[in-house]
């Protein structure tokens, strides 16, 4: 073929391509930001648009010279764009395995084919071949899909031991920078980036930073845009963690705004009701009587293991909010209440001091299966959090500062606006009981009975499975 022929017929080739590629790029931008509860809507809309990449493909094709459609090139991209199209939907589907394998095995240097057959084969639970694929999509050059999907397919993948489980998740933090790096605008690749800190955080290292690079992570993919609401229902549970209520309750339900099928709405109505629950137990010091109260707070007077220490035995009241803010001092507390199951992370008591006054203690990562108002629990240098919130805070838009973990300053001035805003909204923002939590991260700070608790198995956080 003389050297004007072929450039006819690449252009020729490129037209097709174009012309398919831009059906294709429609349906994974359905598939991608098109959000709603009802499944089979969505389902049916994704169907119309694979049936027009499919025929679009086969009208351009039907155009083509019988020699230039038989060829190599055409008949590896086109297995690529009707396998692409099949496999649009949620289920596996073999025929697009079929054709995507075959675009790969025409074409072996095809970034976009390797990658596609790797979620095909994802898909089908084979997650040792996906990731074959993505990683060979990466021997044939640096690009970001390879680098987003392999950080998340290593998060899923389980066995081994821990240390084996630890070097699987870096590897995925190791993935998302370098999409990042790649695509520093782009929303989704800081998304990749904040899921793989949490999951790090939870399962491997519990170290605070790396859910603080997590929250900066999710920055990023909001500043950038287009809104995903995956980042929103990512950080609401991290702010949950970290008992940050009303920022939690705002993202859960921006969340909720973007993607309907996400359960962000009842997730924020949910904190609220607990924290109302728990507020009132605080304020009604647990619904026990005096008498019991007195007995149950009695042993907290004469306690053992502060003053060996070297702490000053303070009550609640004397605490003041803020990290760090307590150095020096300990508080001996009585377990009341449980609330919610011992295994969920921080395990939340409400407890008394030895005069009578209520605060949550939040246990992180420790094992409190037994903690009963038999025990004895002495903090030193606690860490306290205000908590507070109103009833507009949850209704959507950025996070609050309201009850961050870091920071006197920050808890008191979300408790003086939350004040301020009920006092001169007419009601319109009513002010919500207040309460407040000593949070327990380092075992070293805590003892009970004079021993200190163990450290627990490792927790997980629970992201949104289209984001894990």
């Amino acid at each position: 073929m003389s050297e004007s022929v072929a450039a006819r017929a690449a252009a020729r080739k490129e037209k097709v391509l174009v012309a398919s590629q831009t059906a294709l790029a429609a349906l994974v931008d359905l598939k991608n930001s098109y959000y709603t509860a009802d499944a089979d809507a969505k389902a049916a809309k994704l169907q119309e648009a694979s049936t027009a990449v499919t025929e679009s493909l086969d009208s351009e094709l039907a155009a083509l010279p019988e020699r230039e459609r038989d060829s190599l090139a055409v008949r590896a991209e086109s297995a690529l764009v009707r396998g692409r199209a099949l496999d649009a939907f949620e289920t596996f589907n073999p025929e697009a395995e079929e054709l995507l394998a075959k675009a790969v095995k025409l074409d072996s240097t095809n970034v976009d084919g390797w990658n596609a057959l790797g979620e095909c084969m994802w898909k089908k639970g084979d997650l040792v071949g996906a990731r074959n694929c993505l990683e060979s999509a990466l021997r044939q050059g640096a690009n970001k899909r390879s680098h987003i999907e392999l950080s998340k397919l290593l998060r899923q993948i389980h066995g081994g031991s821990a240390e084996d489980r630890a070097t699987l998740l870096q590897e995925s933090v190791t993935h998302a920078k370098a999409s990042v790096q790649l695509g520093f605008s782009d929303p989704e690749a800081w998304l990749g980036l904040g899921n793989a800190y949490v999951t790090v955080y939870f399962q491997a290292t519990r170290v605070a930073a790396d859910l603080d690079r997590a929250l900066q992570a999710y920055a990023r993919a909001e500043a950038n845009g287009p809104e995903i609401p995956d980042v929103y229902y990512g950080r609401a549970q991290v702010l949950r963690f970290r008992e940050d209520y009303q920022g939690a309750m705002a993202n859960f339900r921006r969340a909720a705004e973007l993607d309907p099928s996400l359960p962000g709405a009842q997730e924020a109505d949910d904190i609220e009701s607990w924290l109302v629950r728990v507020a009132d137990l605080v304020a009604r010091q647990g619904r026990i009587k005096q008498k019991r109260l007195k007995q149950l707070c009695a042993p907290l007077c004469s306690v053992k293991g502060v003053a060996e220490q070297g702490a000053e035995a303070v009550g609640v009241a004397e605490l003041i909010t803020g990290a760090a803010q307590n150095e020096g001092r300990a508080v001996a507390l009585k377990p009341i209440l449980p609330l919610g199951e011992a295994s969920e992370v921080p395990a939340r008591y409400i407890c008394a001091d030895r005069t009578g006054a209520f605060v949550v203690l939040s246990l992180y990562h420790l094992d409190a299966k037994r903690l009963s108002d038999k025990d004895i629990c002495v903090v030193t240098g606690p860490d306290v959090v205000a908590v507070s919130w109103d009833q507009k805070a949850g209704e959507g838009g950025e996070a609050s500062a309201g009850t961050g973990v870091d920071g006197a300053a920050a808890d008191e001035a979300a408790v003086a606006t939350a004040a301020a805003a009920a006092s001169t909204d007419g009601g319109a923002a009513e002010a919500a009981p207040k309460f407040r939590s000593i949070q327990v991260r380092d075992p070293t700070r805590l003892l009970v009975n004079g021993k200190p608790l163990r450290a627990a198995v490792a927790g997980h956080l629970r992201i949104s499975a289209s984001s894990s």
